[in-house]
C-alpha cells in the first residue's frame, strides 16, 4: 500500500479521485474524471482504494477530492466506507 501526499503546489487545484471498484464502472468514472480535468490544465490522479494507506492520507489546501464507487444494498461497500472514516479531518476554515 502507499500513502497518498498532496501533490497541489501552491495555489494549483489538483483533483484526487479516490476510487472502488468491483466491475470496472466506477473504475471507468473516475479515470474519466481525471481526464477531464487535464483537459482543463488542472493536475489530478485516480487513486484505487484498494492502493491506499490511510493512515497516509496528506490533503492539501488546494487538493479537491473525489470519490466514485458502487453501492450495495443502499450503502457504500465496507472498503469505502472504511477509507471514508478514516480519511483525515481537517478543521474547515472558508465555506464550499
Amino acid at each position: 500500500m502507499r500513502g497518498i501526499h498532496s501533490v497541489s503546489g501552491q495555489g494549483e487545484r489538483t483533483l484526487r479521485m479516490f476510487f472502488f471498484s468491483g466491475t470496472g464502472n466506477a473504475r471507468n468514472v473516475a479515470r474519466r474524471m481525471v481526464e477531464v480535468w487535464r483537459e482543463r490544465n488542472h493536475a489530478a490522479e485516480a487513486v484505487g482504494l484498494a492502493n491506499v494507506d490511510v493512515d497516509r492520507i496528506e490533503v492539501g489546501p488546494y487538493d479537491d477530492i473525489g470519490l466514485a464507487s458502487p453501492t450495495h444494498g443502499f450503502n457504500f461497500p465496507p472498503i469505502t466506507l472504511a477509507f471514508l472514516f478514516a480519511f483525515p479531518r481537517q478543521l474547515r476554515t472558508s465555506k464550499v
